[in-house]
């Protein structure tokens, strides 16, 4: 009976979000009297599928530390079943990097990425390596994080998910653009319009904000390139304007010197030293850094996500990967 009532409640909630007629406090009312009734459940199963859906819910309300509580505790229960341990795991690591604890979610992204391979689910697979790559990201290990783009950018390719596809690209641009690659982020910025041009309902939006990343990523890589120092071969010794014909083979700094001042760097060069030329190297070296560093790569920092589904189209660049299905044992 018990169990029977916690089902309907954990029904109740979905529909109530779905909804949008009800208030905030009004679902967590639902949610917190359907958990309430889970001691008295005893089969590991249902309790498991009970946790992942009433955490599912608490990640479209945006409470993220109780849906993590529900994930940690959906955790045993589902041991014992693959395909529903590879959804716990997978939302339990989207709702650590929501709440920002991103070194505990890296090992639940990854032992969910090889189970969902394990069972052959390719586009959870990817969303997981998406996850993963987020991750890393936000632990400064970029290496990481964009070879776990390319693993997600593969997986998404292999079930023709073309949206996710230009999701993936544009993440994998921007972090080639953390690692000054600028060249690279342009192809990914490129891939990510062509996989959009695939799309049709609520691309719009993000097919303007790839064109504007793409157009800003190649004035900066034009930018980066023209301030690159050039290499300069060597030059023909020209007469000093104030010298003697037998003074005429001169360094072509004392070009724009005064007699004095090439009289002195003269003597200089006679004790084997080469005055300003280590401040000028300095110099240049400083403003070609402060070119890189100093550029506007409009990286976007993650906020956090909401639940994913395959028709938030506008959504997907600051969102996480969920895995929100009502079926916790779809096998693909």
């Amino acid at each position: 009976m018990l169990d029977s009532a916690a089902a309907a409640l954990k029904e109740a909630g979905n529909y109530m979000i779905q909804s949008d007629q009800f208030s905030h406090d009004d679902i967590i009312g639902v949610l917190t009297k359907c958990l309430s009734l889970t001691d008295s459940i005893t089969d590991p199963r249902t309790l498991g599928e009970l946790y992942l859906s009433v955490g599912v819910s608490y990640c479209w309300l945006r409470c993220f530390e109780e849906a993590v509580q529900c994930f940690q505790q959906a955790l045993g229960p589902a041991a014992q079943w693959p395909p529903l341990l590879a959804k716990v795991l997978h939302n339990l690591g989207a709702a650590l990097n929501s709440v920002g604890q991103f070194t505990p979610a890296v090992g639940y992204h990854r032992q969910a990425a090889g189970l969902y391979g394990s069972l052959g689910c390719r586009g959870d697979q990817a969303r997981c390596f998406s996850n993963l790559a987020f991750a890393c990201s936000q632990l400064g290990d970029e290496e990481e994080a964009a070879e776990s783009f390319i693993h997600a950018l593969q997986g998404f390719r292999d079930t023709e998910d073309h949206l996710a596809q230009a999701q993936v690209c544009e993440s994998l641009a921007e972090c080639y653009l953390k690692q000054r690659k600028q060249q690279k982020a342009v192809q990914l910025y490129k891939q990510a319009l062509s996989a959009l041009s695939h799309c049709q309902d609520g691309s719009g939006r993000v097919g303007d904000r790839l064109v504007e990343r793409l157009t800003a990523t190649l004035q900066q890589s034009l930018s980066i390139g023209l301030q690159r120092p050039r290499p300069r071969g060597p030059r023909p010794a020209r007469p000093h304007p104030h010298s003697s014909p037998v003074e005429q083979c001169v360094r072509k700094s004392d070009i724009t010197q005064s007699p004095r001042r090439a009289a002195n760097q003269q003597q200089d060069e006679q004790r084997g030293k080469e005055p300003g030329a280590e401040a000028t190297g300095r110099q240049e070296a400083a403003e070609h850094c402060g070119s890189a560093e100093g550029r506007d790569t409009e990286v976007p920092e993650y906020m956090a996500p909401a639940p994913y589904s395959s028709y938030q189209s506008d959504q997907l660049q600051h969102s996480e990967l969920w895995s929100d299905r009502e079926n916790p044992h779809t096998d693909r």
